[in-house]
């Protein structure tokens, strides 16, 4: 066999061989995809859809064959925001990441919240060669988010029409929820009655305020006994305001 022939036959081998080594590296990312328990799409530079792992397959009911050649927006569907639509374009178009929450559609029509996370891969040139797409169905998440804000606004509703004031601190001492009556019993520092806000700061710039009947020297020993009695849950409190209320 001549030299020509010897150096053929390596180079096929070899060829072989590589081919082989991408086969297994395939393989392997397809195994490793599939095992992920969150939708895996990878799409070409043109957003055509080159893959897809079995979540994704699970979550949407399309099967790996009705979604690879597909765009990736096929998901869409008439009640997905538009303006979330374009931020995932225009990111997109610039080569930029994209994560938000979009309503995508199912094979059957159903719609699931979509928390979604969008790479773009760049080849060692520097161009742009694929989007890593990852889906997250928080749909359960966001039903149980808006039953508690209808609790709440019920809740809300109902609790502003007692004739008693109402308030609610965590075990941190910041307020969480109070009604209209607790806001008028603090007419000077109404503006500071929000979430988050703490105890002692209420009291205190109520104290500095005049609206407490306590002198400016004693203010500092007054709330200290105040956030003692307010910590307590068998106290009992009587306050007295600077206009004898």
């Amino acid at each position: 066999m001549s030299a020509r022939s010897l150096n053929d036959v390596t180079a096929v081998k070899q060829a072989q061989i590589r081919i082989q080594q991408n086969l297994e590296t395939l393989r392997l990312r397809d195994e490793a995809l599939s095992q992920i328990s969150q939708g895996v799409i990878i799409s070409d530079a043109n957003r055509i859809i080159t893959y897809v792992n079995d979540q994704f397959e699970k979550v949407t009911g399309y099967s790996h064959n009705e979604a690879i050649g597909k765009n990736c927006s096929f998901l869409q569907g008439p009640q997905t925001r538009q303006d979330v639509v374009v931020a995932i374009r225009d990111a997109l178009n610039d080569g930029l990441p994209f994560h938000g929450e979009i309503l995508n559609y199912c094979k059957d029509g159903t719609t699931f919240w979509n928390d979604l996370s969008i790479t773009p891969v760049f080849d060692r040139e520097g161009r742009l060669s694929q989007f890593v797409g990852v889906q997250r169905d928080i749909t359960e998440r966001k039903r149980n988010l808006d039953q508690f804000q209808r609790f709440q606004a019920l809740l809300r509703t109902a609790i502003d029409t007692i004739g008693e004031a109402f308030v609610i601190f965590n075990p941190q001492d910041e307020l969480v929820f109070c009604n209209e009556k607790y806001r008028e019993i603090y007419p000077g520092i109404a503006d500071l009655i929000v979430p988050g806000v703490k105890f002692e700061t209420l009291i205190r710039k109520a104290a500095l305020s005049g609206q407490y009947d306590v002198a400016p020297d004693q203010i500092d020993e007054w709330v200290r006994e105040r956030i003692t009695q307010h910590q307590r849950s068998d106290s009992s409190i009587i306050q007295h305001h600077a206009d004898g209320r």
